[in-house]
């Protein structure tokens, strides 16, 4: 959230208007600025790598090659992230 929306006058109106949004936005406010929640990139590819290759595992696949796999998975899609985002 761009903390500058605060000052726009038509988020002053929301927030005044529907008190359901501003309870949400206190909270955001009220929290603590030394938690940070865990955010990777390309998070769907690389569940849906793990959760088949566990699968393959289980049915027999090879442990190497699924970890092999896996590792490939999460490597692509971070430099993919990093090639878009630098």
């Amino acid at each position: 959230m761009n903390i500058k929306t605060y000052d726009l006058t038509e988020y002053k109106s929301i927030m005044w208007r529907q008190t359901s949004f501003r309870t949400i936005s206190d909270a955001l406010m009220n929290s603590n600025p030394n938690l940070v929640n865990v955010w990777l990139p390309s998070a769907y590819s690389i569940y849906y790598a793990f959760q088949a290759n566990i699968a393959d595992v289980l049915n027999g696949k090879d442990i190497d090659t699924a970890v092999d796999e896996m590792v490939a998975t999460v490597e692509a899609a971070l430099a993919s992230y990093s090639a878009q985002n630098n």
